[in-house]
């Protein structure tokens, strides 16, 4: 899989998913700019019906600043908007799902 990202820098993020077991968790490792990131996401089933979402990452490479920002933060920025972005979205279907069931 690949990623575009526009800013900070325009640059394309490969993807390669290294462990997947559906409804459980999902796992990949992030190449680009000479930098590497291993990723894992993690699904937890909640009694009221809905999902907590736990995301980590290990971070190494040879890029440390970008844009005069340390690398990590940027990594961390990213991955808290996305992520935000990724359950505001899950939050809508959510709703309108039971819209049409309760309708």
């Amino acid at each position: 899989m690949k990623i575009e990202i526009r800013q900070p820098l325009k640059t394309t993020v490969d993807h390669v998913i290294i462990s997947c077991s559906p409804s459980e968790h999902v796992a990949w490792i992030d190449h680009t700019m000479g930098n590497t990131m291993e990723q894992w996401v993690r699904f937890e089933e909640l009694p009221d019906g809905g999902t907590h979402v736990h995301t980590w990452a290990e971070f190494t490479g040879l890029t440390t600043v970008l844009d005069g920002r340390p690398m990590k933060g940027l990594i961390a920025e990213f991955i808290r908007n996305w992520y935000e972005k990724f359950r505001q979205a899950c939050d809508e279907l959510s709703m309108k799902s039971g819209d049409r069931m309760a309708g």
